[in-house]
């Protein structure tokens, strides 16, 4: 797995090329109320799974795997999905984590050819969460772990 990053003042980009088939990895991806799973549990809040509008809470699990004392927790609502494109948009709606509504992010997977795929996983502070800059390391490295969890799926 290669990780590459690109940084600029309040967005940033996660690019990472794994060892799996585009289309299975956007199977795994794109399954909006079953993915990232390992370290997370996922619940619709409300609309549809996979259509533009489902809200769903992703609570944090602790290291033993369930959810932690302080349920660390963030509405993610799925702004836009093309299948074609293999492309999603999610914005955060809620939450207890720092994150306040205005952070937008995308998550995109293009085919490399050779059982290769690129996943371009990009988020953005709003303005005026810009000075909160120092959470970004966090999110890119949990960003990263969720891209090593999907290669892991998809490559199974």
């Amino acid at each position: 797995m290669d990780v590459l990053s690109n940084r600029r003042a309040w967005h940033y980009i996660v690019e990472v090329i794994v060892a799996a088939q585009v289309e299975k990895v956007w199977e795994i991806g794109s399954d909006w109320l079953s993915f990232p799973a390992r370290s997370c549990v996922l619940e619709c809040t409300e609309g549809e799974n996979g259509l533009p509008g489902c809200v769903r809470k992703v609570t944090v699990k602790s290291r033993s795997g369930s959810p932690d004392k302080e349920r660390r927790w963030v509405a993610e609502k799925l702004i836009h999905i093309d299948h074609s494109r293999h492309i999603l948009f999610y914005e955060v709606v809620g939450g207890n984590i720092g994150l306040e509504p205005g952070y937008q992010a995308a998550f995109q997977v293009v085919g490399e050819g050779e059982g290769r795929t690129r996943v371009v996983w990009s988020f953005r502070f709003s303005p005026k969460q810009a000075a909160i800059e120092q959470m970004t390391p966090s999110i890119a490295a949990r960003v990263t772990a969720y891209i090593q969890e999907l290669e892991t799926l998809a490559s199974a």
